[in-house]
């Protein structure tokens, strides 16, 4: 008997959620315990692994998809996200989007990053948008899927999603 644990992913909706949803149940038969947040994210388990990239050319009510790496009940994301950062050489490009329930002042945060990168010897570069998510197409843009990161927090009652 297999015992294999889920894997936690996300998807951020498009402008017609209820049409994006049923993109992704006839994409992904396999979708188990999914949980619609505000409206905007669709948190959901599958037992199959998926290919994000993959998945995004083949739905196209998803803005964003990704793997939930972390759930904590506080805020402090340095502590878990500080390992999650891999620069290579050049400058390292990083940038938040926030979906939830709580709005989030990650200033902090972002300036706990660049000290850290900067004591590495790493140059670094806060990438901002006036809204609390980065848009897809600024993600494209800096490169912060292939040259950098983009870190979702997502929350939902008192915890976060990473």
């Amino acid at each position: 008997m297999d015992n294999k644990q889920p894997i936690k992913y996300f998807c951020i909706l498009g402008n017609n959620p209820t049409l994006s949803l049923a993109e992704i149940s006839a994409v992904l038969p396999s979708v188990n315990k999914g949980k619609l947040i505000t409206g905007q994210v669709f948190i959901f388990e599958t037992l199959k692994k998926i290919d994000p990239k993959t998945l995004i050319k083949n739905i196209g009510g998803i803005i964003k998809i990704g793997i939930i790496e972390k759930e904590i009940a506080d805020n402090n994301f340095f502590s878990f996200i500080k390992p999650m950062l891999k620069p290579e050489s050049g400058k390292y490009k990083f940038g938040f989007s926030c979906y939830g329930q709580k709005k989030l002042n990650i200033k902090p945060l972002a300036m706990d990053i660049k000290k850290y990168l900067k004591e590495k010897g790493v140059n670094s570069r806060w990438v901002t948008s006036r809204e609390p998510a980065l848009s897809s197409v600024v993600v494209e843009q800096n490169k912060l899927t292939t040259k950098g990161m983009e870190i979702i927090i997502i929350s939902n009652n008192n915890k976060y999603s990473i």
